[in-house]
């Protein structure tokens, strides 16, 4: 019955121009469901009456780059969201209350090109299903707790910057220095591991 009358919304008009991904989730009471808008450039979350089966917009928050595919992260209320032409995942926060949406940011790479499809497992691991270079990203770094990402130890973090021209100006970048858990500065040199 579910998913006959999400078919028949989707067919009537659903807000929405293209809705490629779909989770559905319980928070609290309600029963919501969160759709990748793929030429919208947003997800959009609605309410189910689970009497009824019809679905009433709650709200959206703009994604970028073609969001392709959305799944509820393992712990707290929050969605992870794959953008196609970002080739990254980001995540979104649910209010507990009022079911709407807020970007809190955390991109990080899917591991491959073309990202169209995301799962998460019970312990936090992500799969993302990256079509254009044939390849599955693997990662426990998309946990999002409180809009924090989390990383392991296998997580590989490179950072970079760059000094960009103003009026044709730029006086470039002399050094780049990394500090951890507040110990002193030194030299950037390869991508950090965190044991």
């Amino acid at each position: 019955r579910l998913l006959a009358t999400v078919r028949e919304n989707l067919e009537l008009g659903l807000p929405g121009q293209a809705p490629v991904g779909i989770a559905i989730s319980t928070i609290g009471r309600d029963t919501y469901v969160a759709l990748a808008d793929y030429e919208g450039n947003q997800l959009r979350h609605t309410r189910l009456d689970k009497t009824t089966g019809t679905l009433t917009p709650v709200g959206a928050v703009p994604i970028p780059n073609k969001p392709s595919a959305v799944a509820r992260a393992h712990k707290g209320p929050f969605l992870l969201v794959t953008t196609e032409d970002g080739d990254d995942v980001t995540s979104v926060r649910v209010d507990r209350t009022s079911g709407l949406l807020t970007l809190v940011g955390g991109v990080v790479p899917s591991g491959g090109q073309d990202p169209v499809n995301l799962d998460v497992g019970q312990r936090g691991h992500a799969v993302i299903a990256n079509k254009a270079s044939s390849t599955l990203g693997v990662s426990s770094t998309f946990t999002a707790l409180s809009g924090t990402i989390f990383v392991t130890p296998a997580t590989s973090v490179t950072l970079s910057a760059e000094d960009p021209s103003v009026s044709g100006v730029a006086s470039g970048v002399t050094a780049l220095e990394v500090a951890i858990d507040g110990g002193g500065f030194s030299s950037y040199t390869a991508a950090l591991t965190f044991i």
